[in-house]
């Protein structure tokens, strides 16, 4: 046999890599007013980082500036989850005669809203213009093999809210440039906090003071 060291293979190295936490964040649907001590206020369309989601309706939360504190779950929603909902052009479902009959209220050149179309999974611009006369058009958002969203081949975007951006500064295509979305566009049904016995801590207290009223009465 060849001498030489015997050669021991190397043992693998079996200590689990460290997997950093998901860091949730949410974003404000509507705007919250702290009401009490250990609240924390929410500007509408901020993000914040979730801290502590354990209770139903109350979740401790940490804003931009390092301030933590609970505010009413159903004022919030999980920012992948929220898409294009949190956008004023967004009207979701709206149909095609609701949204001309809004845009033509609104009677705006330029005025326009972003709906889903009635062929499942894709979008629809509905844009309000003067020329030649005040009319809707409506155009559907396509994506191309590269998965890029556009209105025109010619300028295409990563995603919808790229190209509605590009689109306010560039008509590219289109009868005029996006300027606004209808001030009273459609909004969620807004959902009002829980009463004080819903808040953390509020269920202990409760306890406590219930003890103490049996003791006194023993």
């Amino acid at each position: 046999m060849p001498g030489g060291p015997t050669v021991t293979p190397g043992t693998p190295n079996t200590k689990a890599k460290d997997v950093s936490p998901r860091v949730k964040i949410v974003v404000a649907l509507y705007p919250f007013k702290a009401i009490e001590s250990g609240d924390l206020s929410l500007e509408k369309n901020a993000e914040y980082e979730v801290i502590d989601d354990s209770q139903e309706h109350w979740w401790k939360v940490k804003d931009q500036h390092g301030t933590i504190g609970y505010i009413p779950s159903n004022y919030v929603k999980e920012k992948e989850l929220l898409g294009l909902q949190k956008y004023d052009w967004y009207v979701g479902d709206m149909s095609r005669q609701r949204a001309e009959s809004l845009l033509k209220q609104n009677d705006k050149e330029g005025c326009f809203v972003v709906r889903k179309s009635s062929t499942k999974g894709l979008y629809t611009l509905s844009l309000h213009t003067k020329v030649p006369q005040s009319h809707v058009k409506h155009y559907h958002i396509k994506q191309n093999a590269r998965m890029e969203f556009y209105l025109s081949e010619k300028h295409c975007c990563e995603t919808i809210p790229d190209l509605i951006n590009y689109h306010r500064h560039n008509s590219g295509g289109l009868a005029c440039r996006l300027k606004t979305s209808p001030c009273d566009r459609p909004v969620m049904k807004k959902c009002w906090s829980h009463g004080p016995e819903d808040r953390p801590g509020f269920r202990i207290l409760k306890d406590q003071l219930a003890a103490v009223a049996q003791g006194l009465t023993d």
